[in-house]
């Protein structure tokens, strides 16, 4: 495991230790079972924030759609809020301690109430391409990080996509990277894609396609400009056919 992952990336507190001497010196408990840190809601009248920052808030969010909490995001810093944070209204305190206690996302009082800079969110329909026969590690791994994280998704195929009124069904549409498959033809060396690519621009197509090593004479030669034909001069006098 990489020693910088887990708080760079987890939120996890780590202190070095250059000496193994040191660890006498640090109260040890063993654990015997995976520990799920609960969060809290300090409750007041004003409704709560969540740290926006956290990936664990974005679970919470989904849980609370789930239970029809309205949710709104702020846009500007202000009273101790920063842009990206969620705030929660009043009302739904009993919701907030089971999602808090499931998530490990503490819900913290506002200081007042907030009217501006702050829009209403709301859940996005999202769909994520799978491609015929499947095999797609990216989209793999992809749905596992929604499913993670609560986010309900819909898998598109090509049948639907070719049909097309996509906008009418969802908001957000994912295209995981799709690798290629290897090209039969072997890549040609630096020198000849440059004989290619002057005998092209010059309107050169039969040298173009002999120095690309295609044997066919169905392509017309095209008329090229003055820029162009001096760049391909400028090949042949350097030699390079």
């Amino acid at each position: 495991m990489a020693t910088d992952t887990m708080f760079e990336f987890m939120g996890v507190r780590v202190d070095p230790l250059d000496d193994t001497t040191e660890i006498h010196d640090v109260a040890m408990q063993t654990l015997a079972a995976p520990v799920a840190p609960a969060g809290k809601v300090t409750r007041g009248p004003n409704g709560y924030s969540i740290d926006g920052r956290l990936n664990d808030s974005f679970r919470a969010v989904n849980l609370l759609f789930d239970k029809n909490v309205a949710i709104r995001r702020v846009d500007k810093a202000s009273a101790g809020l920063r842009p990206g944070d969620f705030l929660i209204p009043t009302g739904s305190e009993s919701t907030l301690e089971a999602v808090a206690k499931q998530t490990g996302v503490d819900f913290t009082p506002l200081r007042a109430p907030v009217s501006t800079g702050v829009h209403d969110t709301k859940r996005l329909r999202v769909a994520m391409y799978q491609r015929y026969g499947g095999g797609n590690i990216d989209e793999g791994w992809s749905r596992l990080t929604l499913e993670q994280f609560s986010f309900p998704y819909t898998s598109l195929f090509d049948p639907e996509l070719k049909k097309g009124s996509l906008k009418d069904k969802y908001d957000v549409i994912i295209f995981p990277t799709i690798p290629l498959p290897p090209s039969p033809v072997k890549p040609l060396p630096q020198v000849r894609q440059l004989e290619v690519v002057a005998a092209a621009v010059a309107g050169q197509a039969e040298r173009a396609e002999g120095a690309a090593g295609i044997h066919r004479r169905s392509i017309a030669p095209v008329s090229a400009p003055k820029e162009s034909r001096r760049f391909a001069n400028s090949f042949k006098r350097a030699g390079r056919w």
